[in-house]
């Protein structure tokens, strides 16, 4: 038997392989996630790299929970049938609910199946842990030493791949008066004018003074906490053209959930920084960025 055939032999080779195989038919890598939606394509593919890995893990912890636990498990459709378990399984672990909704969106896409009886827990706020600043990166990141990044981030809301890869010359002046980071591309290939906080002068010539063919910033420092400054643009951004809530309509207010049950926002500011931000839902922002408003 050469080598192959012995790792075919094993149970888990062999249905990750099918598992790999199939990811393979049902990934589309470098194509628009955001047409695949206009023409209601796109719950069928994966269309991030990131995404792919995460599904990849999520079917290989299934994998071996069932080659564990059911031992009778000889393909990887065989695996379908204890999804719920698994889940159950989870949660009785106190596994954060956002590796449970992860896992089951990998294995709804997966399987072509809602999965509707299985329940995941509730996400909170509190359990984020991306972008804190009491964590050993942020510890060790010199922000003084790096303070013009720190203040670019904080003006711009630049996701790290979106930083590193800015080149200079595109900015230029709005219609509503203010200045914007030109045709930034995002997650799945979206493309978006960023708004710069306070219309930041030293923010703008730093871009403006770096030429269409050079990099503004190239690599960033790998302890840089980009996603705890992206949070703290998205707090001054709201706070800076956010309404007076006493003077609007119901419609006008969106009254958050969970853990800032208590809170009332304007609608239209949300609008405004989800836009700059990359995301079409502007509950995404009270849920992921607005981690320290308090008002």
């Amino acid at each position: 038997m050469g080598y192959r055939d012995k790792q075919y032999a094993d149970p888990k080779f062999r249905i990750m392989s099918q598992v790999v195989e199939h990811l393979n038919e049902i990934t589309k890598l470098g194509e628009s996630r955001h047409k695949a939606k206009q023409i209601g394509e796109a719950s069928e593919y994966i269309y991030s790299i990131r995404t792919y890995d995460a599904y990849k893990e999520a079917m290989e912890r299934l994998v071996v929970y069932c080659l564990q636990h059911h031992p009778e498990v000889k393909h990887v459709n065989d695996c379908k049938k204890y999804v719920p378990e698994y889940i159950e399984k989870m949660i009785q672990d106190g596994l954060s609910s956002y590796s449970q909704k992860c896992r089951l969106c990998g294995y709804r896409k997966f399987y072509k199946d809602p999965f509707e009886g299985v329940v995941t827990e509730s996400r909170k706020r509190s359990e984020i842990k991306r972008g804190r600043k009491d964590t050993l990166n942020a510890r060790i990141f010199n922000e003084e030493l790096h303070a013009p990044l720190v203040h670019f981030c904080k003006c711009t809301g630049l996701r790290r791949s979106e930083l590193e890869s800015l080149r200079g010359g595109c900015v230029s002046l709005h219609d509503d008066g203010n200045y914007y980071i030109d045709h930034i591309k995002g997650k799945g290939g979206k493309i978006r004018d960023v708004r710069i906080l306070n219309n930041d002068q030293e923010v703008i010539d730093k871009i403006m003074n770096t030429s269409k063919d050079q990099l503004v910033w190239g690599r960033v420092h790998s302890k840089a906490n980009i996603h705890g400054y992206r949070a703290d643009y998205t707090s001054l951004l709201y706070e800076s053209i956010a309404r007076d809530i006493r003077t609007l309509d119901k419609k006008e207010i969106y009254v958050c959930r969970g853990d800032m049950a208590s809170i009332k926002l304007d609608r239209e500011a949300m609008r405004v920084v989800s836009l700059s931000l990359g995301h079409q839902r502007i509950n995404v922002i009270s849920q992921h960025y607005l981690v320290n408003y308090k008002k």
